[in-house]
């Protein structure tokens, strides 16, 4: 057993607290669970760092949804209501009739009134992150360019790299015995 297991098992409820209060729970934070049926692109991570951002600029989770409908809404409550276009291109049917049809039209909410006391430029780079449409977010490496990160990150020192394949983890299908795979 390795150290990090063994301390793992040892302090399970600790972990287990921190990242509860962290609100770091898949559920809460990939709109691809939200609208689900979504192909996955590095936009979906880009989503999930703005809603830890702005956790840690209140210190509580931004969009505490207990199902998928209140989710939606409390994503549009400060996002507002994506144009049609943008709920086009939403896969989940259901997501997107909702969207469409069900929800009352909303207008977004200045991120300066709903963080009276964040920095302007950790706003401005907020906005960016929580864009509803993932083509309207920034990639990790014009996230670090962003002039909130001015003089901390040099984008050209951090390292880069080809989103890995599926094909890369073919090992683990194997390893875990998944249906369809044979163990040697």
């Amino acid at each position: 057993m390795d150290f990090f297991t063994e301390y793992a098992d040892a302090n399970r409820n600790k972990i287990q607290e921190v990242i509860g209060k962290a609100n770091v729970y898949h559920r809460d934070l990939k709109p691809k669970n939200i609208l689900a049926n979504a192909i996955y692109t590095t936009a979906i991570d880009i989503w999930s760092i703005g809603c830890i951002f702005a956790e840690v600029l209140t210190g509580k989770p931004l969009f505490p949804g207990k199902n998928v409908v209140h989710q939606l809404d409390l994503m549009t409550d400060l996002l507002g209501t994506p144009s049609l276009d943008k709920v086009s291109r939403v896969w989940n049917e259901k997501a997107r009739r909702y969207l469409s049809s069900s929800m009352r039209k909303k207008q977004p909410v200045p991120f300066t009134q709903k963080f009276p006391n964040a920095d302007p430029l950790a706003l401005k780079l907020l906005e960016r992150l929580l864009a509803f449409d993932p083509k309207d977010r920034p990639t990790a490496e014009e996230a670090l360019t962003d002039p909130y990160f001015k003089g901390l990150a040099k984008a050209e020192r951090e390292p880069s790299c080809q989103p890995i394949t599926k094909l890369e983890f073919e090992f683990e299908r194997h390893e875990r015995g998944y249906p369809g795979t044979h163990i040697p």
